[in-house]
C-alpha cells in the first residue's frame, strides 16, 4: 500500500484487540487508523483515531476463553463525523458545520427559556451541556423516525436514557421546561434533505420527544432534591477513609418512581464524590421486573420450543387460509389439512414412559405443523386460535393455541390425554403426511375479530380526541377482551373517554365495511396507511381499511362489518409507564354481560337501602353528608383524646430543650415523635397547650411527628411563622409557613434525615 514502515506500530492485546465488553461474544485483533492534527484537542492529543477495522476471528465464552470462529469476517468502522472534521480541519467533531449549526441554535433557544436569567455554570460547562444536548437530539430523533417509543425496556430503554440525559443537562444550564421540538427543526435543516423521514416525520417526533419531556420534568426537580439532601445528610454521617456509596435501594427508587436511568444517578453521583453497587442495583431491578412483567404488543401464556425454529429450514412457510370467512362458521364441517410436523417435547416423552400407570386425565402437549393451515398464529398483539383436529378414526385431539415460531411459520399447541395421543401413535394415526380435519373455534376468532376491529376504531378515536401524537405502543386481542397502549401527554379526563367511546359506538352502528387488501408496503404507505412503530414490515403488507375512520398495516383478523362488534365499553384507563397509558375495553356480548353486572349491582344496593334504582342517588348523597358529619365529630373527639393522653404518654418520643442562638436567647421546648405522623390540627394543639402552661413566654414550643412541624409561642417579640420559613430555608426542603403565634409545615421526607439539622437550628445539643 507503499505505507512507510514507521508508520505502523504493532501494540499488543490490550490496545490492539477488540471485545464486546466484559460480556461474551465475537472479538479478534484489530487495526486503528489515527491522522495526526495540525493542532491538538482540548486535551493536548494531536492524534486523532478515524478508522477501526477489527478482525472477527474468535468467540469468547463467559470464563474469557477464545475459540475459533468457524466464519470469520472484518468488522470495517470508519467515523464519518471524525473525517469530515480533519477534512474541515477541526479539532474534533462538534466543531464541523453540521453541529455548529444545531449548537448555536441550541444556545439561543434555551437563552429564550431562560428568559432573564444568565446561565448558571461556566462558559466551558455550557459548551459540554450544549454539545451533549445536540447530539442527544439528533440520536433521540433518529430512534423515533425508525419507530423506536420511550419505553422501560429494550431499545425503547436505550431512546428514554438519551432523552433523560439531554434534559438533566439542560437543566444544569438552567432551563426546567420541554424545549427540544423547539430546537428540532435545526436538525431539520442540517439533515432533512439527506434523511427525509426527518421532515416526513417530523411532527410525530415533535410530539414523542415533547411527551417525554414533559412526565421527566415532573419528577426531575424531585429526584435531584432526593439526591441533594442525601449527599448532604449522608456527609454527615460518613466516615473518614471510606468510600461514600449511595443506597442501592434510594438508587432503585429514583429508577423505578422519579424515572432516574441509573447511568444519569451514575453520573450525577460521581460529580458529588459519591458511588453506586451497581451489582446491588440490577439485583433490585431484577427482581421489580421478575414481580410484574412488563408486556409488548401482548403475550401468550404458553412459549414454544426452540426446535420449531428449525422447521424453517425443513418446513418452510405455512399455508394460512385463516382469513377466508366461510372457514369459520357454526355449520362449516371442518378443512381437509396434512400433518407436514409433529414434535414432541421432553416432558411428553417422560409421561408417555409412565403410560400404564398414569391417570386418564393427566395431560400431554406436543405441536403439529399442517398444510394448509386455518388457524391464525399468536402475533401483532392477537391470541392465536384454538379449536381441534379430527383425526380419520374419529378421535379429536384440542388445539390449545396457535404460535409462530418463526416468521411465516405457525405451529399448533396440542394439548390433551396422554391416553388419547399415545393411542393415535400406536395405531399409526399421528403420523406425518397423514390427512386430518382441522377446526377452528369459530366463536373464540369472532370474538378476537370484532376485539381487533374496535383496536383500530379506539386507535382513530384517540388520535381525534387527544390528537395526532397519540400512536399506539401495544396491544392483547383475545376472544375475551381487548388491551390497548398508548402514547399520551396527559391522562385523559372522564369526559374525553366517553366521547372516545361514543366515537367507537358511532362507527359500529353505522354499520361500515371493513375492507382488507395485500399490496406492496410503498404503495400502502403512500395511500395512507397508518404503520406501527416498532412494527417490521415486508415488501408485501395487508392494509385494513374502515372507510373514513381508519387505514392500517394489520395481519389480524376482523369482522366483515363494524355493526358485528355490537358493542364497545371501556372498562379502565390507567398509566402502566411513563408516557404510556392502557385501555381495557369489552366488545360484543362481554360488554353486554359488564352491563348486566352494573345493573344488577344497583338493583342489590337499592333492595338493601329499601328504595328504587330511581332513588338512589340522593339517598346516597344524603348518606355522604351523614359520613361527612360523623367522621368530623369523630376527628374532633379524637384530638381532644389524644391531647389529653398524649401529654403523658412517652411512648417513643422524646421531649428536649435548648437556648437557641439569637437576641433574645430564646428557650426551646420540642416534643420529638418519628415514628407516628399525627394529624397537623393535634400537632398545633400540643404546642399551644404546652405554651399555654408556660409562664416564660420567650419561649418556642416545638412539635415534630413524622415529616411534620407545629411551632408556637406567646412572645410578641418572636414570629413562629418566619422561624419555620427559617427552619425549611436551612433543610433546603419542606413548605409551611403561620402567623405571629403559631405555625405548621411539612417535608417532603421523615424529619430523621434532617433531626441533626433542626435540633442545632433551635439550640438543642
Amino acid at each position: 500500500m507503499g505505507i512507510p514502515k514507521d508508520r505502523i506500530i504493532p501494540l499488543g492485546k490490550e490496545d490492539n484487540f477488540w471485545t464486546m465488553g466484559e460480556g461474551k461474544g465475537p472479538c479478534g485483533p484489530c487495526t486503528e487508523i489515527f491522522y495526526l492534527q495540525d493542532h491538538p484537542d482540548s486535551d493536548g492529543d494531536r492524534w486523532l483515531e478515524i478508522w477501526n477495522l477489527v478482525f472477527m476471528e474468535y468467540s469468547k465464552n463467559e470464563r474469557e476463553e477464545l475459540t475459533k470462529l468457524g466464519r470469520t469476517c472484518i468488522d470495517t468502522g470508519m467515523g464519518l463525523e471524525r473525517v469530515t472534521s480533519v477534512l474541515q480541519g477541526k479539532s474534533n467533531n462538534f466543531n464541523i458545520d453540521l453541529f455548529e449549526e444545531i449548537i448555536a441554535k441550541c444556545r439561543i433557544v434555551l437563552s429564550l427559556k431562560r428568559g432573564n436569567q444568565s446561565c448558571p455554570v461556566n462558559e466551558m460547562e455550557e459548551l459540554i451541556g450544549l454539545r451533549v444536548i445536540s447530539d442527544h437530539l439528533r440520536a433521540a430523533s433518529f430512534l423515533i423516525a425508525d419507530g423506536v417509543l420511550p419505553s422501560n425496556v429494550g431499545r425503547g430503554y436505550i431512546l428514554r436514557r438519551i432523552i433523560r440525559r439531554a434534559l438533566r443537562f439542560s437543566n444544569k444550564l438552567g432551563v426546567s421546561q420541554p424545549f427540544l421540538s423547539d430546537l428540532y427543526p435545526a436538525l431539520v435543516e442540517q439533515m432533512g434533505d439527506a434523511y427525509p423521514e426527518l421532515k416526513s416525520r417530523g411532527s410525530v417526533i415533535c410530539e414523542v420527544l415533547e411527551a417525554e419531556e414533559t412526565v421527566f420534568l415532573k419528577t426531575l426537580t424531585q429526584g435531584l432534591k432526593i439526591l441533594n439532601q442525601n449527599f448532604v445528610s449522608g456527609s454527615l454521617k460518613h466516615e473518614e477513609g471510606k468510600e461514600k456509596e449511595l443506597s442501592p435501594s434510594l438508587v432503585f427508587q429514583l429508577f423505578d418512581t422519579y424515572g432516574f436511568p441509573t447511568d444519569l444517578t451514575t453520573n450525577i453521583a460521581g460529580e458529588n464524590g459519591w458511588t453506586i453497587n451497581e451489582i446491588a442495583v440490577k439485583g433490585l431491578i431484577e427482581e421489580s421486573k421478575k414481580a410484574s412483567k412488563a408486556t409488548w404488543k401482548g403475550s401468550s401464556n404458553s412459549g414454544f420450543p426452540d426446535e420449531l425454529k428449525s422447521w424453517k429450514d425443513s418446513i418452510g412457510n405455512s399455508n394460512f387460509v385463516g382469513y377466508d370467512q366461510s372457514l369459520h362458521s357454526k355449520s362449516h364441517k371442518g378443512i381437509e389439512v396434512k400433518i407436514v410436523g409433529i414434535h414432541r417435547s421432553n416432558e411428553a416423552t417422560e409421561l408417555s414412559s409412565d403410560l400404564p400407570e398414569s391417570p386418564p386425565s393427566e395431560t400431554q402437549q406436543l405441536w403439529i405443523s399442517i398444510d394448509p393451515c386455518p388457524f391464525y398464529g399468536t402475533s401483532g398483539g392477537q391470541l392465536g386460535d384454538s379449536g381441534h383436529l379430527v383425526f380419520q378414526n374419529g378421535v379429536e385431539l384440542a388445539v390449545k393455541s396457535a404460535v409462530k415460531p418463526y416468521e411465516g411459520g405457525i405451529a399448533l399447541q396440542v394439548v390433551d390425554t396422554i391416553e388419547k395421543i399415545e393411542g393415535l401413535f400406536i395405531l399409526g394415526q399421528l403420523k406425518e403426511n397423514n390427512q386430518v380435519k382441522a377446526f377452528v373455534n369459530h366463536l373464540d376468532r369472532h370474538h378476537a375479530a370484532k376485539n381487533h376491529t374496535a383496536t383500530h376504531l379506539l386507535h382513530s378515536a384517540l388520535r381525534n380526541v387527544l390528537g395526532s401524537y397519540v400512536r399506539q405502543a401495544g396491544s392483547y386481542v383475545g376472544p375475551d377482551r381487548l388491551r390497548f397502549d398508548y402514547t399520551c401527554k396527559v391522562a385523559p379526563t372522564k369526559e374525553q373517554l366517553e366521547i372516545i367511546q361514543d366515537q367507537v359506538m358511532n362507527s359500529i352502528e353505522e354499520d361500515l365495511p371493513v375492507g382488507s387488501e395485500e399490496m406492496g408496503r410503498d404503495e400502502a404507505m403512500n395511500s395512507g396507511a397508518m404503520s406501527l412503530f416498532g412494527e417490521k414490515y415486508g415488501e408485501r403488507v395487508r392494509v385494513i381499511q374502515v372507510p373514513g375512520v381508519s387505514v392500517e398495516l394489520c395481519g389480524g383478523t376482523h369482522v366483515q362489518r363494524t355493526s358485528q362488534i355490537g358493542a364497545f365499553k371501556i372498562i379502565s384507563d390507567k398509566s402502566v409507564a411513563a408516557g404510556i397509558r392502557r385501555i381495557e375495553a369489552l366488545t360484543g356480548r362481554s360488554a353486554l354481560e359488564w352491563y348486566t353486572g352494573q345493573i344488577k349491582r344497583i338493583e342489590h344496593l337499592a333492595d338493601r337501602l329499601g328504595v328504587k334504582p330511581f332513588q338512589l342517588e340522593p339517598v346516597i348523597e344524603k348518606i355522604v353528608s351523614q359520613k361527612k358529619c360523623l367522621e368530623k365529630d369523630l376527628e374532633n373527639l379524637q384530638r381532644k383524646m389524644s391531647v389529653q393522653t398524649k401529654e403523658n404518654s412517652n411512648r417513643k418520643k422524646e421531649r428536649v430543650e435548648g437556648v437557641m442562638d439569637n437576641e433574645f436567647k430564646t428557650k426551646v421546648n420540642m416534643l420529638i415523635d418519628l415514628e407516628e405522623e399525627e394529624s397537623i390540627d393535634m400537632m398545633r394543639e400540643q404546642a399551644i397547650n404546652s405554651a399555654n402552661q408556660e409562664k416564660d413566654h420567650n419561649t418556642f414550643h416545638v412539635v415534630i411527628s413524622g415529616s411534620r412541624v407545629a411551632i408556637a409561642t406567646h412572645s410578641t417579640g418572636l414570629h413562629a411563622g418566619k422561624t419555620i420559613e427559617s427552619l425549611f430555608k436551612l433543610i433546603g426542603d419542606g413548605r409551611g409557613g403561620g402567623s405571629q403565634s403559631v405555625s405548621q409545615g411539612k417535608l417532603s421526607s421523615n424529619f430523621s434525615i434532617q433531626l441533626k439539622v433542626t435540633k442545632s437550628f433551635f439550640g438543642i445539643q
